[in-house]
């Protein structure tokens, strides 16, 4: 086992939880919500739609090194869908990416969704410090009970 394996485990930990709640308030319809974790792992909030979109994953992990890079939020598109891309953090932790897809869309009507698009980016990223810091309460309540 390597030194640093708990690390990514627990990131993944941490972001099936946020996936979970993340794509449980996004509709079936519209935009579809791609979660990234630097390690090759991603979630869609539409499997079926996000499929269909049939976006490079390479060209996607390079748009999130644009992110990586300073260059946030980064707005493209892959064929005929927009793509809205950012990061996904919290004050302690770095969870990956968030990338909004917006099938069908131009260049043009992708730019017109961004400052929307920018919004639920930062509410994403509320959701995610709000669970780490239920997370941290649980640590502190299971040494409290364990005393």
């Amino acid at each position: 086992m390597e030194m640093y394996d708990w690390l990514y485990t627990a990131n993944a930990v941490f972001n099936g939880k946020l996936v979970n709640e993340l794509f449980d308030a996004v509709s079936t319809e519209g935009p579809i919500m791609v979660v990234l974790d630097g390690q090759g792992n991603m979630w869609a909030s539409e499997e079926a739609g996000f499929a269909q979109c049939n976006i490079d994953k390479l060209w996607l992990e390079n748009l999130c090194t644009r992110v990586a890079d300073g260059s946030e939020p980064v707005v493209s598109n892959w064929q005929n869908c927009g793509i809205i891309l950012s990061a996904l953090r919290t004050e302690r932790r770095n969870t990956g990416y968030l990338a909004i897809i917006l099938p069908e869309h131009s260049p043009e009507a992708t730019l017109t969704k961004l400052d929307l698009s920018e919004m639920v980016i930062g509410l994403a990223n509320r959701l995610a410090t709000i669970l780490e810091q239920n997370e941290h309460l649980h640590e502190i309540q299971n040494k409290l009970c364990s005393n």
